[in-house]
């Protein structure tokens, strides 16, 4: 399989995502991580009983269940995985554009006075 990055990806995320996928697959077979990567083409960031964490190339999370036949498909709220994705960068800098392209912007607080009621 190849991994493609798509043009519209900015920053580093793209070449990080490749070279872990790359890095992963040349590692050896028993890394948790590399038969996820070799089938699927997708960085494994995360796994426990009900499932695993993948980042694609443009930054999409992708969510995949241990169900016989599942496979990656993209997180509807990837706002979920925050915890994960914020350790993920913490261990793997690089990523921090994750953080920027699934991290809701605080509401903005517009102060109003009486007289604008």
């Amino acid at each position: 399989m190849n991994v493609s990055v798509r043009m519209n990806s900015q920053g580093r995320l793209p070449t990080f995502v490749v070279r872990e996928i790359s890095r992963i697959r040349a590692g050896p077979k028993s890394d948790w991580r590399y038969d996820l990567a070799q089938r699927f083409d997708v960085l494994p960031i995360a796994a426990d009983a009900s499932g695993a964490l993948f980042v694609r190339a443009d930054g999409a999370i992708l969510t995949m269940g241990w169900t016989k036949g599942e496979v990656p498909r993209v997180a509807h709220d990837p706002q979920a995985f925050l915890p994960v994705l914020e350790r993920f960068v913490r261990d793997n800098p690089e990523a921090n554009e994750l953080l920027r392209l699934h991290t809701k912007e605080p509401p903005k607080i517009i102060v109003v006075g009486k007289d604008d009621i």
